[in-house]
């Protein structure tokens, strides 16, 4: 019997590891939380790891990631956060006026959304949404994605394509950017005519 099980110890190591990857994505959002758990997906496949420690760890990781940046700029506003998302000053405010309307709908609908869920825990904080409900939507969201992309690493593995992948998130992205952009435009020309 071997002195030291190579297999468990990769197991612990790995979960630590990615925890401070998902944390990272949270807040940094790099590296990107669907390379990540499709590429745990694989490994949980191959029988390496397991599929539920892996989901919880990087679940939590993600949401303290997110919840950290919303934090941050829930408590300094717009200064912090025209450092990760630099755009006009008309641009904060139909933000702010559009994301309080239905701050809870929009964190979740944004959270799932590949190329908004990056900003959401910024707005979220320019909002000053209420932060129980905010932190509560950030872990279900981060449950519901972690569960889905690991899900397709299992099943899909190696075979998986993230060319296609990518175009049709990519263009789900750029659809319901594009929708958003032109909400925030409407309230741009609302809030010009007051």
């Amino acid at each position: 019997m071997p002195l030291i099980d190579y297999g468990s110890l990769f197991a612990q190591g790995s979960l630590f590891l990615v925890f401070i990857l998902m944390i990272s994505n949270g807040f940094f959002s790099f590296p990107s939380s669907q390379i990540l758990y499709i590429t745990l997906g694989v490994f949980v496949a191959s029988g390496k790891v397991g599929f539920i420690p892996m989901l919880i760890v990087g679940a939590l990781g993600n949401t303290i990631g997110n919840y950290l940046l919303y934090e941050i700029t829930h408590r300094h506003g717009e200064k912090v956060a025209r450092q990760f998302l630099p755009i006009k000053a008309e641009m904060y405010e139909a933000l702010k006026e559009t994301f309080k309307e239905k701050s809870l709908l929009w964190l979740a609908l944004g959270k799932m959304t590949p190329s908004l869920k990056v900003i959401i825990p910024l707005l979220a904080g320019i909002a000053r949404t209420k932060r129980i409900p905010t932190f509560f939507v950030f872990l279900i969201t981060s449950f519901i994605w972690g569960t889905a992309f690991i899900s397709i690493g299992v099943f899909f593995g190696k075979s998986f394509s993230f060319g296609y992948y990518g175009l049709v998130m990519g263009a789900l992205g750029l659809g319901i950017a594009l929708y958003f952009t032109s909400l925030m435009q409407k309230k741009i020309e609302e809030m010009k005519k007051k």
